[in-house]
């Protein structure tokens, strides 16, 4: 099973977390097959799968069943103005884009090392930056500070 983090808390319910962006739109679903509870930064042991199906996207956290999956995961969410991936491997993601400014709810699953950068309404205050670290999980790294040697141009 592998060790999966979350950057918001995850109720025990087994619809944890959903987000549309109105009735036309793809409705985002968290599927907590296990049933447990985990907090903000906190991680579940447990297997990962999603499904598209009609208007709908599904994240299931499916059960610890005995197999053994080293890997680190971290799955981000958020229902206001969407993220984009900065640097990382994104596995999976999906998005309801719709409504006022640049709203969009999204959700995706990535690797250790992802850096994203969540928006906020109309860009009016920049960007959140998290990455994703093997051992903490999701962490808060700035306000629009994230600069990467590869992004700066030499004259």
């Amino acid at each position: 099973m592998a060790k999966i983090f979350f950057n918001l808390p995850i109720g025990k319910e087994e619809r944890a977390w959903e987000a549309s962006n109105g009735a036309t739109r793809t409705n985002l679903v968290l599927v907590n097959k296990t049933r447990r509870e985990c907090k903000a930064d906190g991680y579940l042991i447990a297997s990962i799968g999603f499904l598209n199906k009609g208007n709908h996207s599904f994240l299931f956290i499916n059960p610890q069943t005995g197999s053994n999956d080293p890997r680190t995961l971290g799955v981000f969410l958020n229902d206001r103005c969407g993220y984009r991936v900065v640097m990382g491997e994104e596995l999976f993601s999906a998005s309801s884009v719709g409504g006022p400014g640049n709203s969009e709810s999204k959700f995706g699953v990535y690797s250790p090392g992802a850096v994203i950068a969540s928006a906020t309404y109309k860009m009016r205050d920049g960007e959140n930056f998290w990455v994703l670290n093997a051992v903490n999980g999701w962490e808060f790294i700035g306000k629009d500070a994230v600069l990467a040697d590869d992004e700066i141009t030499e004259l």
